[in-house]
């Protein structure tokens, strides 16, 4: 049997191996780990992959503060992604993600880099797909924020990229008083109604995943 130990992909391990994209629904057990990673959950994983981000193929995904890994491993089960690939900055989390690629044989596709995401120039300019679920917001002040941004507006530019935010851009630049270029991303519709459970906490979850395409 296949179990993810932890309330997210980012909070555990599994347990009896890797799941398949088929292991994964309906049966998944959670069993809860005694700490909390500010990750996307099981069914935000899902949407993200299966209805909000068009096929991956041939294109890699860069998720910025990786943590513990949920971006990365649900885009290995979910996406045919060539490359995924976590920034991060605590050695920690990077030790644990790298534990969890080796031993479930991630290595294929999945990388960790323990990085300060303004030193990776090269490796936001060439990504297809950028993540960044609540990464700033949670763990910088607001001048770090603002140096953050400011090294994204200037280097994520490749015309048509893909960036994924939670929250929506409009929040985060408002918090840190910062404009918004007008001329970097366009907003794409995101259909919700799809996912959308009995669950009105998991709703508004769906509802904070924003994504927008390089202008």
């Amino acid at each position: 049997m296949v179990r993810w130990l932890g309330g997210g992909w980012g909070g555990g391990f599994w347990e009896g191996g890797p799941p398949s994209k088929q292991g994964l629904e309906p049966g998944l057990s959670p069993v809860f780990a005694e700490f909390l990673s500010h990750s996307f959950s099981v069914p935000e994983l899902r949407f993200l992959f299966l209805n909000v981000l068009p096929d991956l193929t041939d294109r890699v995904l860069v998720d910025v503060g990786s943590r513990l890994g949920a971006v990365l491993f649900g885009g290995h089960v979910f996406s045919s992604a060539s490359g995924l690939v976590g920034v991060e900055l605590n050695q920690d989390f990077v030790t644990v993600q790298n534990q969890v690629i080796q031993k479930y044989g991630f290595e294929d596709r999945v990388q960790v880099v323990h990085s300060d995401i303004c030193s990776q120039d090269s490796l936001v300019q060439n990504a297809d797909v950028l993540v960044m679920n609540n990464v700033f917001e949670f763990f910088l002040e607001p001048p770090e924020q603002i140096r953050c941004w400011r090294f994204l507006v200037q280097n994520f530019r490749r015309k048509g990229s893909l960036l994924v935010t939670v929250p929506g851009l409009d929040e985060s630049f408002r918090q840190i008083q910062e404009a918004l270029p007008s001329d970097w991303l366009e907003e794409l519709p995101v259909n919700y109604d799809l996912y959308l459970t009995s669950d009105s906490d998991q709703n508004d979850c769906f509802r904070q995943i924003h994504l927008y395409r390089v202008m």
